[in-house]
């Protein structure tokens, strides 16, 4: 499984999921949307591409999608 090929970034974060008390708007990168998601087969793939990285202690934000 070769993320980078398929077009991805692994250094890039994005939305993830709403918060589940106060609905805000999670973003984190790869490892944390698989984390979230249960998917361990690219949480691996995503720990040893990126082993030793900044982006494995990278903190998820929350902000309020109040408009």
């Amino acid at each position: 499984m070769e993320f980078a090929a398929a077009g991805c970034n692994y250094y890039e974060t994005g939305f993830i999921c709403f918060s589940p008390q106060r609905r805000n708007l999670v973003s984190s990168n790869v490892i944390g949307a698989a984390a979230y998601y249960g998917n361990m087969s690219v949480l691996q793939v995503s720990i040893k591409q990126l082993r030793g990285e900044s982006q494995l202690n990278l903190k998820a934000t929350e902000v309020s999608d109040a408009a």
